[in-house]
């Protein structure tokens, strides 16, 4: 079987390329050189721009769905509603962590309530 992923995207109007707070990924799962891949995982996360950070959460969401950081603990979430709601709060709490610190008074306020990510 062949897979081709292409991610296509396309920045708000009046914003660069550098500013899309939404991301994609795609990539094959349980590669053997032998079989080649068992399963492959596809990720799309639509950033919120009036939110803290979005982009950065995004990022770290599809990451970590992608593949796991044995250097955080942080695997890759169970495909169940259990197994997601776990990894889900493993995300928060690593968001919270590595939070940098607000800058200004609107910086801390959107950092209070937090960030999104559908």
């Amino acid at each position: 079987m062949q897979v081709e992923s292409v991610i296509f995207n396309a920045p708000k109007e009046g914003y660069a390329d550098r500013e899309w707070e939404d991301g994609a990924a795609a990539g094959a799962r349980d590669w053997t050189p032998v079989s080649g891949p068992s399963a492959f995982r596809f990720a799309v996360a639509d950033g919120a721009t009036e939110t803290y950070e979005s982009r950065r959460w995004v990022n770290q969401l599809l990451s970590s769905f992608m593949s796991p950081d044995p250097a955080t603990g942080t695997g890759e979430p169970g495909l169940d509603a259990m197994g997601m709601r776990g990894w889900l709060k493993e995300m928060q709490d690593q968001w919270q962590l590595t939070a940098p610190p607000g800058a200004d008074y609107i910086e801390r306020m959107k950092m209070r309530q937090g960030t999104l990510a559908t």
